[in-house]
């Protein structure tokens, strides 16, 4: 086994050498770099009143982009007419996929105390080498900078460092809209700590959480506690009031749409991305779902709904080549969409019993509730959505076995690796002629 120093060398050489790469092959903006580098650009010029109406997104990254580059202007950091170029932006969103490092190892131990410092490193690593978050930090996406300021400060909270937490809650909004609904959660699995609410099933915990909020000395402690994450919330719903809708801008290819099969997807999504962990949850849940077929057909039916009433195809979706995820329909979803509601069923069951075992029923269901809440409404299916909530999992779930999560890790890095260098060396060519490169 390598030691920590050794590991760190590795790890460290192989990103320099994959960022070198992504940036030798494209130097120039990619996709939807192209407005988050124009934009950070222009605040680089200090031209701040110039917005680019395709951006949807609040102006966080390009905050974050900009003050990275004036301080290493002034600290004369990098060759001339380098400051706020592709690569340097690029090396920012790497940088903060490795601040991610750090708050996800501490998340791990704070969210199941009893874990040991191995199982600890272990989670840490899956979430770091997660290929949704992975794949963009070598791209000036919002993604890194929004997992970054979204889990650092629900760690903060985990800790007890409410100011901190709420500041980082700040950010999170300012970088990705929908981010609100984690700083929801994060308050709300806040609330349940403070009242000390144990597992117990939903109506137990219900009525414990509700004794506790029956004593007046309890609501200052709220106050205290969550007092600045619900301010920030109430001046976010003010700005969702005001605005109309989340989107800032863009508007005609962002429209809400009910689209609860979401649901689904995400489960699967998290089901594999912990399956070292899971499986043997699922094998139990398999195993349960024999002997009670009629809540399994139950819960085939629910999956079956979802995906018989809300199931659509963004024009995105169906016209964009350039992703994974367009011949994962293609071939797999879009032929036969019933043929996967009872793998749907089975990774809904395992995530729900698979994460109670460190968690109470109305946890869980906050965490369902704020998963609906940012997939559901999206007309378009993206895995790079679900990363959020799959960190929860993985941070939340059973701790996987030494070996398996050597193995899951290691899956994942090769996985990693494949898809950087088939972004930077097998371009395409796209029908208007541009240059197209795969991508999730």
């Amino acid at each position: 086994m390598f030691t920590r120093g050794q590991f760190a060398t590795i790890a460290a050489a192989t990103v320099t050498t994959l960022l070198l790469e992504i940036n030798k092959a494209m130097p120039t903006p990619y996709m939807d770099e192209v407005f988050h580098v124009g934009q950070t650009q222009r605040y680089c010029r200090g031209e701040f009143w110039e917005w680019d109406p395709k951006i949807t997104t609040f102006p966080g990254l390009y905050l974050i982009g900009s003050a990275v580059g004036v301080l290493a202007d002034a600290l004369q950091i990098g060759p001339q007419g380098s400051i706020c170029s592709v690569a340097a932006l690029r090396t920012v969103t790497v940088l903060l996929a490795v601040a991610c490092v750090p708050v996800f190892f501490a998340t791990a131990k704070l969210a199941v105390p009893s874990r040991t410092e191995t199982q600890a490193l272990l989670i840490a690593a899956l979430c770091c080498l997660l290929p949704t978050h992975f794949f963009f930090a070598f791209l000036y996406y919002t993604d890194v900078a929004s997992t970054l300021a979204t889990m650092g400060a629900y760690a903060a909270s985990l800790q007890g460092r409410h100011a901190l937490s709420a500041v980082a809650a700040a950010a999170a909004i300012a970088v990705r809209q929908t981010n609100a609904v984690w700083v929801a959660f994060m308050v709300g699995a806040g609330v349940l700590r403070d009242a000390g609410v144990a597992r117990g099933g939903v109506e137990v915990e219900a009525r414990a959480l509700l004794a506790w909020l029956r004593a007046p000395r309890n609501w200052s402690l709220l106050a205290r506690n969550w007092g600045a994450h619900a301010a920030l919330l109430a001046v976010f719903a003010g700005f969702l009031v005001a605005n109309g809708g989340v989107a800032v801008g863009d508007r005609a290819h962002h429209a809400p749409a009910l689209h609860v099969v979401q649901l689904c997807y995400a489960a699967a999504f998290a089901s594999l991305a912990a399956g070292a962990a899971l499986a043997p949850e699922a094998a139990r849940v398999a195993r349960h779902a024999a002997s009670r077929p009629g809540l399994a057909a139950a819960a085939c039916v629910a999956c079956g709904a979802a995906v018989a009433a809300t199931t659509r195809a963004h024009p995105f979706l169906l016209a964009d080549n350039r992703h994974y995820m367009f011949y994962v329909w293609r071939r797999l979803i879009a032929p036969a969409p019933l043929l996967w509601v009872p793998a749907y069923a089975l990774a809904l069951g395992s995530l729900w019993t698979g994460l109670g075992r460190a968690n109470g029923a109305l946890w869980r269901l906050g965490l369902l509730l704020s998963t609906a809440l940012v997939l559901v409404p999206s007309p378009l299916v993206e895995p790079r959505y679900f990363t959020v909530p799959t960190l929860l999992v993985l941070l939340h779930g059973p701790a996987p076995g030494t070996k398996a999560g050597v193995a899951g890790a290691a899956a994942f890095a090769a996985l990693n690796i494949a898809t950087l260098l088939v972004m930077a060396h097998r371009p395409f060519i796209w029908g208007d002629g541009t240059v197209a490169r795969f991508m999730w």
